[in-house]
């Protein structure tokens, strides 16, 4: 007789589960990641530096937001990831509505 197994994939949307128990003393864990596409940060880029342009912004500005969103693109399945998405929409206030069209984009 095989054990019992429950697998959930969800692919492209998000999922509520609720009244999970698990018994015998299984585990249960869950994680998210987020996967960025070459297309939202190519926009993105682009975004910011027409930003630039128009606010007159200073190249060290964009220089940084853009290695802080290659540095979140690496370490995009690190734990803290969500911290680390509302710290950078803080840091840059300027760069507001480029950031969250880039993390509608890649946040369920």
């Amino acid at each position: 007789m095989s054990e019992p197994e429950l697998k959930i994939n969800v692919s492209g949307g998000n999922i509520s589960v609720g009244n999970i128990s698990q018994g015998d003393n299984a585990q249960l864990n869950a994680t998210q990641t987020l996967h960025f596409e070459q297309a939202d940060l190519q926009a993105f880029y682009q975004a910011i530096t027409d930003m630039a342009k128009q606010k007159g912004i200073i190249d060290s500005d964009d220089l940084r937001l853009r290695n802080d969103i290659n540095q979140l693109v690496k370490q995009a399945d690190q734990p803290g990831v969500l911290a680390t998405i509302k710290g950078l929409h803080e840091t840059y206030a300027s760069a507001s509505k480029p950031l969250m069209a880039l993390f509608a984009a890649v946040v369920p």
